[in-house]
């Protein structure tokens, strides 16, 4: 939600411009998430993970500063594919870590807290939003996802 807000206030553009800079981010969510998982199944899982997770940590940051819907679009499509190559990941790495018996419980927890991120997220960033500054939001969620990245890294690595 906070991405149409901002499309609007930086760039004043129509609905039909916007489908159109999310179709490229479109396509690699529909198309990559077969493709990256096969590669998390063959190599560890960790490194996709904190690779996945950085890579979108970074096109954050650098969202408030673009000039264009083209460059917005690429960014869009290169932080698609960075959440792509880390959730396949992270899936299968829960069902690594729980035992065959507690494979629901395992991912009932990781969707559970997945889900309070989609929930609180927005309402968070909405008001960082409206209350600290348009760049705000990108910046705070570019930050969590790079520490996000480095504690995978160094607490995973060796999944």
């Amino acid at each position: 939600p906070i991405w149409l807000i901002y499309l609007q206030d930086k760039f004043n553009i129509e609905s039909y411009t916007v489908a159109q800079a999310y179709l490229p981010a479109a396509l690699v969510y529909g198309f990559l998430p077969v493709h990256l998982g096969w590669v998390s199944d063959r190599l560890r899982r960790a490194p996709l993970m904190a690779l996945g997770l950085l890579v979108s940590g970074l096109v954050s940051l650098l969202i408030p500063g673009l000039k264009t819907v083209i460059l917005l679009a690429l960014l869009w499509a290169i932080e698609a594919l960075g959440f792509v190559m880390a959730t396949p990941a992270e899936e299968a790495f829960v069902a690594d870590l729980t035992g065959h018996e507690m494979h629901g419980m395992g991912y009932g927890l990781y969707t559970f807290a997945s889900g309070m991120g989609m929930t609180l997220g927005p309402l968070v960033g909405g008001w960082f939003y409206d209350t600290l500054g348009h760049a705000v939001p990108f910046y705070t969620t570019g930050i969590i996802l790079i520490v996000g990245a480095l504690l995978t890294w160094v607490l995973l690595r060796n999944f």
